[in-house]
């Protein structure tokens, strides 16, 4: 699964304002009470993480974006 088959399956489930998916890291914009799932800042891998209070809680680390995407889709589905 790559970022733009989660995208569709986030939206099919309408689960858009639970699940976010970024191109890029942006820790001075963070969403609040989402899971994100961004590329690491040094481009070695993704993150998966959700957002709390601000506060990234629980970050997973993926080396490849289709690991990273089968995750939140896991996540996606247990919801």
């Amino acid at each position: 699964m790559d970022r733009q088959q989660l995208a569709e399956a986030i939206t099919a489930a309408d689960e858009d304002d639970w699940f976010v998916i970024r191109d890029e890291p942006n820790p001075e914009s963070m969403p609040d009470n989402v899971t994100v799932m961004e590329p690491e800042p040094d481009g070695q891998g993704w993150t998966v993480f959700f957002v709390e209070r601000l506060e990234k809680v629980n970050p997973e680390h993926f080396d490849t974006e289709e690991a990273a995407c089968d995750y939140m889709y896991s996540l996606l589905m247990e919801g």
